[in-house]
């Protein structure tokens, strides 16, 4: 079911059923910096590629 609500004619809202998410996923998802930082992150990744697994985990346990 989606219910739409609207103001003297115009759209003001549309409520639609959310499942399998928590409000975390949904709070993020509607964050426009957020899905920037996401948008950016897979451009990056495209023109810069990325590390293997290997790479990540010897790194982190250099961290440690």
């Amino acid at each position: 079911m989606v219910i739409i609500l609207t103001v003297d004619g115009e759209l003001a809202a549309v409520l639609v059923p959310i499942r399998d998410a928590d409000m975390e996923t949904v709070s993020l998802n509607l964050n426009p910096n957020f899905i920037a930082m996401l948008q950016e992150s897979r451009a990056r990744l495209k023109t810069e590629g990325g590390i293997s697994i290997e790479q990540l985990k010897q790194e982190l346990s250099e961290l440690l």
